[in-house]
This record gives C-alpha cells, structure tokens and sequence, in this order.
C-alpha cells in the first residue's frame, strides 16, 4: 500500500495501519473458515454415500432370496422330523414282521431237530431187522437228508439272530438319536424362523439408519454448504476495508502536492474519512449480522453432527457392543440345524444300509428255506418208499413202519413251518421294500446343497451388516472430528467478529478526522472534493457502498448549493 497522501500525524498513520492488521485477521479468519468447511463437506458427502447405499443393498432381491432360503431349511427340517415318525413306524412293523418270524422258525429248528432223531432210530431199527434189502439206502438216506436239513436250518438260525440282531442295534441307536434331538429337530424350523424374524427387524432398521443417517447427512451438508456461501460476507468486508486504505492513497484521494493546497487537501481528507467511517460502519453491521448467524448454524450442525452418530448407532445397536447380534445367532441356528441334518442323513442312511442288508439276508433266508423243502419232499418220498417196504415185510417190519410214519409226520410239520416262515420273512421283505422305497440318500446330498445355501445367504447378510457396522464405525470416528471441524469454524468466525468490531473504532477515529483542520467551505474546495468523490465512486464493487457514497456525495453537493445562495 503506498504512503497517504498528506502527513496529518501518527494518529493517521496509526488509523490506517489498524484497518491493514483488521483487514487480514478477518481475511485469515474467513479462509481458515472456508477451508474448515469445505474439508467438513468432503468428510460429509463421503459419510452420505456409505449410507446412501445401505437401503439399496439391504432391500435388494439377493438378500430377500438368501432370507427365503434360510426359511426354507426351517422347513426341510419339518419334513425331515415327519420322515423320522414315518420311519420309525415302518422299523416297529419290521421289527413286529421280524417277531412274527420267530415261531415259525423255531418250529421249523424243533421239525429239523426230531428227523434227527428220527434218523438215529431208523438205524437202531434198521440194525434190529438185519440185512433187510433196501433198508440200508433209507436209513443212508435219512441220515444224509437229516444233516442237510439241520445244516441248513442252522445256518438259517444264525442269520437270521443276526438280522434280529442288527435290526435291534440300528432301532436302539435310532431311538437314543430321536429321543435326544427329535424336540429339537422339531423346534428347528420354529427358531429359524425366531432368528430370521430378528434379522428382518436387523435389515429394517439398518435400511431405515441408512436412509435417516443418509438425508441428515444430506442436510447438514447442504447447511454447511450454506454457511459457506455466507462467508462471502467476509470477501465484502475485505474489499471494504481496501477500499477505504485506497482512499487514502494519492491520485485516488484527495491529496495536492502544492504547499498552498496543504490545508485544503487535509479538509480533503477529513471529509473522505467520514465518508469511510459511514463505509466501514454499515459492512461492519453487515458482516457482524451475516456472521453471527453463520457463527450460530455452525454451533447447532456441530451438536446436529454429534446427535446424528448417537442416532444412528443407537438404531442399529451401538458398534462395537458386547453380545451376540442376530445375525450371528442365525449363522450360529443354521451350523446347528445343518449339523443336525448332517446326523439326520446319516441316520437315514444306515437305515437305508439296513434295508439293504434286510433285503439280502431275507433273501437268503427264503433261499434256506427252499433247501429245507427240497429236503422234506425228498424226506416224503424216502418215508413212502419205507412204507411199502414195510407192507412188503409184514410184522417183521411194523417197528420201521412206525418210523416211517413218524418221518412223514414230520415232513407234513415241516411243510407246515416252512410255509408259515415263508410267509412272515414275505412280509419282512415287504417291510424292506417300503423302506428302501422311501431311501432319502438325496437327504445325504441334499445336505450338501442345504449348507452351501446357508452358507452363500448368512455370508451375504453378514456382507451388509459388516457395511452397516462399518459405516456406523466410521461415522463414530469422523463424526466427533466434523463436530470438531464445525466448533473450530464457528472459533474462527467469531476470531473475525471480534476483529471487525474494532472496526468501530477506527471508524470512529476517522470520522473525528484527528489533527485536520474543519470541514471544507470554500466553493472551488468543494468541487474539487466532489470530483475526488467521483473518482472513489467508479472504484467500488459492491452496491451498498455505493448507495452511500452517492448520500454522501448529495450532501456535499447540498452544501455547495447552500454556499452558492
């Protein structure tokens, strides 16, 4: 800035030095603002787009189908549990057909037993008669029939405890599985949809602390943006200012260089200090109005600020808390129902096993059965045979003829107890067939499938709660440092308002105009003084600057008018 135009003392100099330290504490005040703001803004709109796009997400199709597949494991855990009834149904008509089996197997072993005995006395007899033609092929005969006969039945003994055997196992360990996990089979489909309910009532509020958090956000924004326009009020005051020390300076001002206009150029210059002095008062109230606001809105977004992160970790449940959230509950219901499923499918698949083996040994029992009866026809044929030989032989042969009678006797129970064992171990095979016509081993590789959609759907609602605590957790973090931002804003603001009050001051020195001489009276002085008015005119940039400069300017011109009457 150049040195004023005339030298009226250091209480000028003094003023003018004032309003250049004024001008640049308030211009460093408002850009200190200013930048303040603007970074708030950045950290603002950032924090808006974390949540802009949380009710997109947590809304979308993906997640609404990962939440229909959640609830549809509820339900194949209800019809797993109706499976389970239905199977042990079909193991209690097994193990009944099984039961059934017994007697006519038991008779079947006492028939077998007594044509071996039978055997041993058809020797005894045979011995007593002697060389009796033909007699040694019978008893040769019934003896070989006999151990065939009890081979057979023993082997059909043995499988047959054994199949009783296995079936007994596998229905205890069914019944320990049931009567440990069947109410809790049963509930799973009730509590997977206990804990799907509260991660619906998780999504709504996340979707709802997104929108919220997104709009105030938004607005606090937008108000921000608003004070920082208003800090345009500070640009004004700047040029204000200025324009008043360029007032001062020659070729602008008033000032003469000729020792006879010495005088005149200081009235000069009290008359242009007023008119700064009027200048500098009216941008003073407008800036202290102006910025008093501005000072008061960034107060109130600086609390807004703070209760919008308390708001929006409060809706959610505070980041960071202790306990379990509900998604991880669910994660925690659904390992739990796939691990019961898992034992479920293999349950179901060693009953498959079972049936399996049932099917087999009873198959194998029938076959043993067919020997047996191939064995009593040919038993029937060999006590006929004997029968005749024992006409033939008339009293010498009654003894054998009882035993021959006897044999046929036998061969009739045998008939009788193949029959009836041919017909339970039909209906055990029966039994079998429904069971292995109910095989669920898709229940075994469904599991597969029921647990990669578990895992694909808890995984992509863990996804959106992670985004959800992620984007509280910043706002907790960068929400107290905005807060800050704002408060130090408001700090500065009110640095500049305090600065611009001295203005007052200054301005009233200059109206004083101290240590130059009265106004100006003389005609040609007056001219001259509105000519310098003209010129400060056509510098200025602001409208109400020139509304009172141009009042101010009438005045003069008033006074004139007054001098020339």
């Amino acid at each position: 800035m150049n040195a004023p135009a005339a030298s009226p003392g250091s209480a000028w100099h003094s003023i003018l030095e004032d309003l250049a330290d004024t001008r640049a504490t308030i211009d460093m005040s408002v850009a200190g603002a200013g930048s303040r703001l603007l970074r708030c803004v950045g950290d603002l709109n950032r924090n808006s787009a974390l949540f802009e796009a949380l009710p997109r997400d947590i809304r979308s199709a993906e997640l609404d189908q990962a939440c229909r597949d959640i609830a549809s494991i509820g339900d194949r855990a209800r019809e797993v549990t109706a499976a389970f009834g239905r199977e042990r149904e079909t193991m209690d008509d097994l193990s009944r057909a099984l039961a059934a089996s017994a007697s006519p197997i038991s008779d079947l072993q006492r028939s077998v037993k007594m044509i071996g005995i039978l055997s041993v006395n058809a020797r005894v007899v045979a011995a007593e008669l002697g060389q009796v033609e033909g007699f040694e092929v019978f008893t040769i005969d019934i003896d070989r029939l006999s151990r065939e006969a009890g081979t057979t039945v023993s082997r059909f003994s043995d499988l047959f405890r054994r199949l009783r055997s296995d079936l007994k196992a596998v229905a205890d360990k069914r019944l320990t599985f049931e009567l440990s996990h069947s109410g809790t089979l049963a509930d799973l489909g009730d509590k997977l949809a206990s804990r799907l309910e509260r991660v619906e009532d998780r999504r709504r509020s996340a979707a709802d602390v997104g929108q919220r958090t997104s709009e105030t956000v938004r607005q606090i924004a937008a108000r921000v943006g608003a004070v920082v326009l208003s800090l345009q009020s500070g640009d004004r005051i700047r040029q204000r200012i200025e324009h008043a020390e360029r007032a001062f300076v020659p070729g602008t001002g008033a000032g003469m260089d000729d020792e006879a206009g010495a005088d005149a150029a200081e009235a000069q210059l009290r008359e242009i200090g007023k008119l700064q002095a009027e200048q500098l008062a009216a941008a003073v109230a407008e800036y202290d109005a102006d910025m008093a606001s501005a000072e008061d809105a960034l107060v109130g977004l600086s609390r807004d600020a703070l209760d919008m992160v308390r708001s929006a970790a409060a809706l959610v449940g505070r980041s960071g808390s202790s306990g379990e959230g509900p998604i991880s509950s669910l994660a925690k219901e659904l390992h739990q129902a796939i691990s019961l499923l898992r034992r479920c499918a293999a349950e179901r698949t060693e009953l498959d096993a079972l049936a399996g083996r049932m099917a087999s040994a009873v198959a194998e029992l029938l076959a043993h059965v067919e020997v047996v009866q191939d064995v009593e026809a040919e038993m029937r044929i060999l006590s006929l045979n004997a029968t005749v030989k024992c006409a033939q032989l008339g009293s010498r042969g009654r003894a054998l003829n009882v035993v021959a009678q006897q044999l046929r006797d036998l061969t009739m129970e045998t008939v009788a107890s193949a029959e009836a064992a041919v017909e339970a171990l039909r209906a055990c095979a029966g039994v079998t067939d429904r069971i292995r016509a109910d095989a669920s081993g898709d229940l075994a590789r469904e599991i597969g499938g029921i647990e990669a959609t578990a895992r694909s759907a808890v995984d992509l609602l863990m996804t959106i709660d992670r985004r959800t605590s992620d984007a509280i957790h910043t706002l907790e973090a960068e929400g107290p440092g905005m807060a800050k931002t704002l408060e130090d804003a408001a700090y500065d603001i009110r640095t500049g308002r305090t600065r611009a009050a001295e203005l007052a001051d200054q301005s009233s020195r200059l109206a004083a105009g101290e240590g130059l001489p009265a106004a100006v009276e003389n005609d040609e002085l007056v001219a001259s003084l509105l000519g310098t008015l003209d010129r400060l005119r056509s510098g200025y940039t602001m409208e109400d600057e020139r509304r009172i400069h141009d009042a101010f300017a009438a005045r003069i011109a008033a006074r004139r008018t007054a001098m020339g009457e």
